[in-house]
Formats: C-alpha cells, sequence, structure tokens
C-alpha cells in the first residue's frame, strides 16, 4: 500500500471512529484499541474531533445548505478538524485526502458533498474565524452552555475563558521510571531503540518522562516488567 493510500486509509479509520462516539457514545480510548495503523495520526484527529466537537460543527452547519447525514458528518469533522486544529497537516491535502476516503467510504454524491463544504469552510477560513470571534463562549471553546455558564458565575467571563482553553488543551500521558529497577540513562536508551521520542519531564527530569501523542502505555518497553508507573 502506498504511503497516500495509508493515509487515506487513516482518515477513513478516524471518522468510522468518530461515527461510532457520536452514535453509541462509548469511551474514545476503547474505540482507538483495535487501532495500529498510523496509531498517532488516528489518535490525534478523533481527539481533536471529540474537544473541538461544537466549534467543528457550527463550522461544518455553517458552511453547508442541508444538514450532513450521520455517516457523511464525521468526514467533515475529520476534514475541519485537520484544517482547523492540526497546524502540522497541509490544509489543502487535508482537504483532498479526507474527500478521497469520503469517496470510497460513502460514494462519489456524499463525497462530493464533504468536498464543497470543506473547501468553503477552507476558502472563507478567515471570515469564518472573524464570526467564531463574536460567537458565544460555548461555541467558540466548543464546551456545553451548561458548564460555562456556571464558570462564567463562579470566576468571571475572562477566568471562564482561559478555564475553557486550557480543558482544550492535548493532554500529556507521563510515566515515571521505578528507580529501584532502572534509571534513567538506560530507560532513555531503550525507547529510543524502539523509535521512541524522549521528552523528560522538566518538573522531575530525572524520572519522569512525557509520552510521545498516540503511544500506548502497553506498548512501552519495560511495562510487562513493571519498570515504570503512569
Amino acid at each position: 500500500t502506498s504511503s497516500g493510500d495509508a493515509i487515506m486509509n487513516s482518515r477513513a479509520v478516524a471518522a468510522g471512529v468518530v461515527s461510532k462516539w457520536l452514535s453509541d457514545g462509548g469511551f474514545v480510548e476503547r474505540l482507538l484499541d483495535p487501532v495500529a495503523a498510523d496509531r498517532a495520526f488516528v489518535t490525534e484527529m478523533v481527539y481533536g474531533v471529540v474537544k473541538g466537537r461544537r466549534t467543528l460543527e457550527w463550522i461544518a452547519a455553517r458552511c453547508s445548505r442541508r444538514q450532513p447525514d450521520p455517516a457523511t458528518l464525521p468526514f467533515l469533522m475529520i476534514g475541519l478538524c485537520q484544517t482547523w486544529f492540526m497546524s502540522n497537516v497541509e490544509e489543502y491535502a487535508a482537504v483532498n485526502e479526507t474527500v478521497t476516503a469520503a469517496k470510497a467510504v460513502l460514494g462519489d454524491a456524499r463525497g462530493g458533498f464533504v468536498n464543497a463544504v470543506l473547501r468553503r469552510a477552507l476558502r472563507e477560513k478567515a471570515l469564518i474565524e472573524r464570526e467564531l470571534v463574536a460567537a458565544s463562549l460555548g461555541v467558540r471553546e466548543s464546551h456545553p452552555d451548561l458548564l460555562v455558564d456556571r464558570w462564567v458565575s463562579a470566576k468571571g467571563l475572562r477566568q471562564a475563558t482561559r478555564l475553557c482553553r486550557w480543558n482544550n488543551e492535548r493532554p500529556r500521558t507521563v510515566i515515571r521510571i521505578n528507580l529501584l529497577r532502572t534509571d534513567m540513562g538506560s530507560f532513555r536508551s531503550e525507547l529510543e531503540q524502539h523509535d521512541m521520542a524522549v521528552v523528560q519531564h522538566p518538573f522531575a527530569p530525572e524520572r519522569c518522562i512525557v509520552l510521545p501523542p498516540g503511544v500506548r502505555v502497553e506498548d512501552v518497553p519495560g511495562y510487562a516488567e513493571g519498570l515504570f508507573c503512569v
């Protein structure tokens, strides 16, 4: 399979996970368990949709003349997530590959609808961003109105806005190595041999490591041997 096909398939997989989450409301982490290929990329897209759901649905509605059906909406959200929240993905590549995936799964007609909405969103991005600034805090920061209203009442608008933005930051998984069984030098070397990027936590660099996005704790060398804890 070519790298382009792999990327296209990753977007289809991500849309499938989002579709299950939207319909069943299951735990995203469990829905991601079967994903093996391109796991980090799929995970980033899925969690981006989960965190940005309300904003993404608002943008999709803003750029569409009709309500997308349940099978089409996940592809729209995956595509918009890449163009709005993932700076590491080229915008036009995100649209092209997402549309290709949508056509492969949904057919040309609904894939064409995804294409039209995503391209309009991209074409009018600057205008949409200005409109979002004027939208409600719940829409702008993708939080439920009930929660936002409570935070504004308790902390004021400025602090509530900061709290929403902090709450939307990408969560990090930090592991603490067992210094009774290994040391940072040996453990770091083992991870690097498995092509895992190692970032030592600034708070405790001698014993804590921040895992790269998308890496499962169970896949980290030393998990079964108890060389670290989360």
